[in-house]
Order: structure tokens, then sequence, then C-alpha cells
């Protein structure tokens, strides 16, 4: 097994992340960045996008921006469906071994792959951890993610925040201000830019105090996010994937939450289409189907009727 550099992983250990530099080839980057960069085009020319236009961090759309607008922010769900390179740095054997050391060797999973693209005027997150929704401390993290950098990493460019040494405190406190209906911590920090150059791997767990900052950047940034989870964070039976449509068609939206089809949190649960045909959906989100675009390979988008989410 590959092992990851001993001074990064101290690293990981005293402040909760590493920035491991050189870590995705730069064909390999190449590869990937016009990968992720022909998709949201695409997604964006079918109607399907997930974007933001504005500064503020929520606002999230699903559909096609308005013509001649550079959404200030985008997203590109469910990499794997969406080419082999995606597959590929999910499991890069460096990335595995980051996992193997911070989860001590418990069997873990890929949560998440998404692709970002940041522009200037994309306003910050709120701090906050990625264990925000597990209301108990643990000694060691749930999740972690590796922020794959397909551009350079610049201050100004809406680059991820971090609060050295948070990991080993409770999660900030949030709070919602009834009237604007935003997001703030309630907690002082003092956070720092994480920079680097493309081809580098942020590795950070969940415990960890951090945020997307603002850009005021003409460059966009752009990298492949990828969360794991330790194995037992998922129901025992996952029937969003194994449930006989039959018997989904005649269940009611309660039924259909309890049995694992409601978003939780922003990232807990999101069930995306398996085919043009398939209906299933999120009872508090509906994605369209989206297979891998790629200019005159024949293959489209299902936009379908309603679709959103409520996700922050």
């Amino acid at each position: 097994m590959t092992p990851a550099p001993a001074h990064l992983l101290d690293h990981l250990d005293t402040h909760g992340y590493a920035v491991h530099e050189g870590l995705v080839a730069p064909a390999q980057v190449a590869l990937l960045r016009e990968r992720l960069l022909e998709q949201a085009r695409l997604e964006c020319d079918e109607g399907v996008a997930t974007f933001r236009l504005g500064r503020h961090a929520d606002g999230r759309q699903i559909g096609r921006p308005p013509a001649g607008v550079q959404p200030s922010w985008q997203a590109v769900l469910a990499l794997p469906n969406k080419g082999r390179a995606f597959i590929d740095a999910v499991m890069h054997p460096v990335v595995l071994a980051y996992g193997r050391h911070l989860f001590g060797g418990v069997p873990f999973y890929l949560a998440q792959s998404t692709g970002l693209l940041v522009n200037g005027g994309c306003g910050a997150q709120v701090m906050h951890s990625d264990q925000q929704p597990v209301p108990f401390e643990t000694p060691v993290p749930l999740y972690f993610n590796v922020m794959l950098a397909l551009s350079d990493f610049e201050a100004d460019m809406g680059v991820t925040e971090v609060v050295p040494g948070t990991h080993r405190r409770p999660a900030p406190r949030l709070h919602r201000d009834p009237q604007t209906g935003q997001v703030a911590s309630l907690d002082p920090a003092q956070p720092v830019k994480l920079t680097c150059p493309a081809g580098s791997a942020i590795v950070f767990e969940s415990r960890l105090w951090h945020f997307q900052g603002a850009s005021s950047s003409s460059r966009q940034r752009l990298s492949v996010l990828n969360g794991y989870c330790m194995h037992f964070v998922r129901a025992q039976d996952n029937y969003a994937a194994s449930l006989h449509d039959d018997v989904y068609a005649g269940l009611d939206e309660a039924e259909r939450a309890m049995l694992g089809f409601e978003v939780v949190r922003e990232y807990c649960g999101r069930v995306f289409p398996r085919t043009a045909q398939d209906r299933r959906c999120n009872t508090n989100a509906r994605y369209p189907y989206i297979p891998e675009l790629r200019d005159g390979n024949g293959r489209h988008a299902v936009p379908f009727e309603g679709m959103g989410s409520d996700e922050s």
C-alpha cells in the first residue's frame, strides 16, 4: 500500500488539515480540468446546472443560467457518473492512505464527489464544520475531505479557509437571522487561507472549522472535492437503491423520508436519477438526470418538472 508523507500526517493530526503539493501529475490535472469544464458548460447549456449567481452563499438554483451571465459558483454533482477520470481520482492510493490514517484502519467509502467552479464575485460560506449535523463530539473524525486543485489556488480566488486546531473543539455555533435568513457563526476565529499550485490536494478532517472564502479574482478556481466517511455512517439497508419501484410508487412523503429519501443538512442522503426514466427523488429535492456529457457524444440530460432543492 502506498503511504502518505509522515510530516503531512503529523500536520493533519496537529492542525486538522494538510496541503499535499504535487499529488496529481500535470497530465492528470489537465484531463480532470478539461472534463470538468466541458461537463459544467454542457450542464448549463442543457438547463440542468447547479449554480449561484450572486454573492450570497445561499440562493442555489438548478436549471439554465441567464443568457450571457456566468454563475459566480457552479457545482458539478455526482462525478463518478461523469467520467472515468473522476473515479480514478477517488481511488488515488495516497488519498486512501490518508483515510486509513485518519480512521485508524476502519473501512470507509466515498460519501460525495463534486466539481467546483468559483468565479469572481462569489460570496463566502459561513464558518462551519462538516460534523455540524452530529449532535455530539467524537474522539476521531467520521468524515474527511480531499480537495484536488485543478487550478492554482490564490488568496483572492475564494480559497478554502481553515482555523487550525479547531478539530479538537466543538463545532462552531451558528445563528440564523429570522429577518434575513442569513446564517452567521457566533464564534470568533482567525482563519488561514489555503493557497497552493494546481495538482495539490488539501486534506482536511470533518471536525475542522472551515469555509469557502469570497472571490474577488478575475481567475476561475477549479477543484474536485471528494469526501469520504466511515463505513457505518449510513443505513444498514440502502432502500434508496434497493426499494422496488411498485413499492416506492405507493409511499407517501413521510414514508419516503423514513426510508431514506430525505436530504438532511445539505449533503446527507442525496438521490440522483439512475436513468432518464427514473422518477425517484428526495422528498425535499429533485435532481435532473445528467449523464457524462461530451461534445458530439449524443448523450443528453433530462430536466424534470419541479427541479430544485431546499439545501443551503
